[in-house]
């Protein structure tokens, strides 16, 4: 229950983080509409990443019955993530490449910027491990970290 608990927190600060973020980007999109694009993208994969992860984890780690059958179901859930945000990145770099006329992987740095800014796409794929941080940081303040 309790890491039920940690979960839901992880997630809704996760929540906050990504909200912010936006209003910030949001603010800025007169100087370049890309930047929100990014972070929008980057963040709802890492959200929707994160429930994946979490779904993969409450569906099959109950049945596991030995260390090796643990072992090769968290190695399938990492690749199964990994491939999960390698093909949205692959996405992202063929529309930004589209947009700019160029070939999928031949160009200039201009293309990784626009329309969708792969600096910010990585800062949304960001929040997910900040905010586990900023859930643990709170916990341990809390007093409900050890005993």
């Amino acid at each position: 229950m309790q890491e039920k608990n940690y979960l839901e927190k992880t997630f809704k600060i996760a929540l906050i983080i990504f909200l912010i973020f936006i209003v910030i980007f949001s603010s800025l999109a007169f100087l370049n509409y890309s930047l929100i694009i990014g972070f929008v993208i980057g963040g709802a994969a890492a959200l929707v990443g994160y429930n994946l992860d979490i779904l993969i984890v409450n569906k099959f780690f109950d049945v596991v019955k030995t260390k090796k059958s643990g072992f090769w179901l968290g190695w399938t859930r990492h690749l199964i993530i990994l491939t999960y945000h390698a093909v949205l990145l692959i996405g992202v770099i063929a529309v930004n490449r589209a947009a700019a006329g160029e070939p999928v992987f031949h160009g200039t740095i201009d293309s990784y910027l626009t329309p969708i800014n792969l600096l910010t796409y990585a800062a949304g794929i960001g929040i997910i491990p900040i905010s586990i941080l900023v859930t643990h940081i709170l916990q341990i303040k809390g007093g409900k970290h050890g005993n």
